[in-house]
């Protein structure tokens, strides 16, 4: 499937031979055997991939019959779509999974993406999927980002983009922190890491805010004994599942994907690693500072791009702008801001505002570190505008707006007017949406103060008064059938 071969036993991969593979044990398939929406089964997911041998003591993966290693190596799950031959210097994509469903969270994500695309290596750890569960068995983000690590080994992977789902977070903040590590002690840091794409995931320690009768609940007592009747009997993991916060309520999940969900948890044994991995969040908070995420951004520089993606529906992680507007009357005062300045709660953003302040450049001047600073520590992006400086979720932007309301309505042309900075990822949506094809058109409102936005728009026009006059000759032209 996918442009892999199921069960495959071995791969070639830079000109080498990796091996120690052997095929997915037969699925404990409840769910109906061909979904009629074309949704890959749990059978099928790991059908797809293979179990690799693994000796977490000596960190590395294990050919077949070597002999090597721990005195009874693991196997781990894997599933890797490529070509039988990939070039050294080829960028691939590594697929963190989330908890508590695994590599089988990105099934349908797959699917989409289908051969085509650049090579992909969909990770499990050990306790998830397919993979083996060891009862004592120390379980932590530093073990899973070990076997990343020799994982990107085994498969020659130099360069990589990784996305990383819900509690995968941690593990490639210590990834990162890794490569800083050793690229400060002139040592080879190993794979290298262009950009990371961090969704629904815990950024930093003091925010986590899972619902009690979630994780909090699964690491005690009580939640090891319902997870052993979710293992051992029929419909109880479903149960539970369901009542989980998995999904957001408007999403109307069916009886035949919480069976996968089941069959992917429950496999080996499975259903107890929900209890034994449920601790990530204290794990977090020990490790708040090595896995400081904003430390981690400012140490490596410009060397890898950060794009980090959200869900208001998600329970689990409090939504990062929530942490900036409570941190942010802290961050000015800290910062000896004048008189004059304020603040607006966009709702999605929050922006400082210093037109009102003295001498406005200054300020503007004073605020930009420090609000540089806490938008790295929540995750946010920092948009600088007109006397502004607006703090925003990434990859949420006037581009990416326009460009998502432009195929909602199946605009068949577009024109964009602004007035500030924050207008100039519009104006490149307008140019990627022409060069698909869609005819576009971008007005700048000029002003003195956007002198960048000017250059980049195909048309000036004298304030607002201006747009007012170019709307108003448009709207007469339709009319009149010009």
């Amino acid at each position: 499937m996918n442009g892999t071969t199921p069960n495959s036993t071995v791969r070639e991969l830079d000109g080498r031979t990796v091996g120690g593979t052997e095929p997915t044990a037969g699925p404990q398939d409840r769910s109906a055997d061909a979904p009629g929406d074309g949704r890959v089964t749990a059978g099928e997911w790991f059908a797809s991939g293979a179990r690799r041998l693994y000796d977490p003591i000596a960190k590395t993966m294990l050919e077949a019959g070597s002999g090597g290693g721990s005195a009874e190596p693991l196997h781990v799950f894997e599933k890797v779509v490529a070509e039988s031959t990939v070039s050294a210097d080829t960028r691939w994509l590594t697929m963190l999974p989330g908890y508590p469903d695994g590599s089988y969270g990105y099934a349908q994500v797959d699917r989409y993406l289908g051969p085509q695309s650049a090579p992909r290596l969909y990770v499990e750890y050990l306790g998830q999927g397919d993979s083996d569960k060891p009862a004592r068995f120390c379980y932590s983000s530093i073990e899973r980002a070990d076997l990343i690590e020799a994982q990107w080994r085994a498969h020659g992977i130099r360069r990589t983009i990784v996305v990383a789902f819900d509690y995968s977070s941690l593990v490639l903040m210590e990834l990162l922190r890794r490569r800083q590590e050793r690229g400060a002690a002139g040592e080879d840091p190993g794979a290298a890491i262009d950009a990371v794409f961090i969704v629904n995931g815990g950024l930093f320690a003091d925010s986590h805010s899972h619902p009690w009768d979630t994780t909090p609940l699964l690491k005690t007592p009580l939640g090891r004994v319902a997870l052993w009747f979710g293992q051992h009997l029929p419909g109880v993991l479903e149960q539970i599942l369901s009542r989980a916060k998995l999904f957001a309520p408007s999403y109307e999940v069916s009886a035949g994907e919480l069976a996968d969900l089941s069959d992917a948890i429950r496999r080996r044994g499975g259903a107890a690693f929900m209890h034994n991995a449920a601790g990530f969040v204290d794990e977090h908070r020990r490790n708040a500072e090595r896995w400081d995420l904003a430390a981690i951004v400012r140490e490596l520089g410009n060397t890898v791009a950060f794009h980090i993606g959200g869900s208001e529906e998600d329970p689990f992680e409090p939504r990062q702008i929530a942490a900036a507007r409570e941190r942010l009357p802290g961050v000015l005062a800290r910062s000896g801001a004048p008189e004059g300045i304020w603040t607006e709660d966009k709702g999605h953003a929050v922006a400082v505002h210093t037109r009102r302040a003295a001498d406005p450049e200054q300020a503007l001047a004073l605020l930009s570190g420090p609000l540089a600073e806490l938008a790295g520590d929540t995750g946010l992006a920092v948009e600088p505008g007109r006397m502004v400086i607006e703090l925003r979720p990434r990859g949420i932007d006037k581009g990416a707006a326009l460009t998502s309301l432009t195929a909602e309505r199946k605009a068949t042309s577009v024109m964009f007017a602004g007035d500030d900075l924050g207008d100039l990822a519009a104006f490149g949506a307008v140019r990627t949406l022409r060069e698909a094809g869609t005819p576009g058109f971008t007005v700048c409102s000029g002003s003195v103060e956007v002198a960048a936005l000017a250059e980049a728009a195909d048309l000036v026009v004298d304030g607002p008064d201006g747009v007012i006059g170019l709307l108003r000759a448009l709207a007469g032209a339709i009319a009149s059938g010009g």
